[in-house]
């Protein structure tokens, strides 16, 4: 999940059976809230605050991203994912 935020897709897909779950945000107290939001929901995620909008994309079967496109400077780097 990029851009995790409170963590809510990333939680689904540990909720519909997802079998690793990673969380990106960049900002730490996202992932603060995605961990303890994830522990209340009962499942596992890995959230880190690593920008992977800045290299390869990680290694993955599927990418969601929620709620990425709502200001034009970001969106535009986020296109180029």
């Amino acid at each position: 999940d990029i851009g995790a935020g409170s963590g809510l897709s990333a939680i689904a897909a540990a909720k519909v059976g997802a079998s690793r779950v990673d969380a990106s945000d960049i900002d730490a107290i996202a992932v603060a809230a995605m961990s303890l939001n994830a522990i209340a929901n009962g499942v596992t995620i890995k959230p880190t605050t690593d920008d992977w909008l800045g290299g390869a994309p990680p290694a993955a079967d599927v990418v969601l991203g929620c709620d990425l496109f709502y200001e034009p400077p970001p969106a535009a780097r986020r296109l180029t994912f």
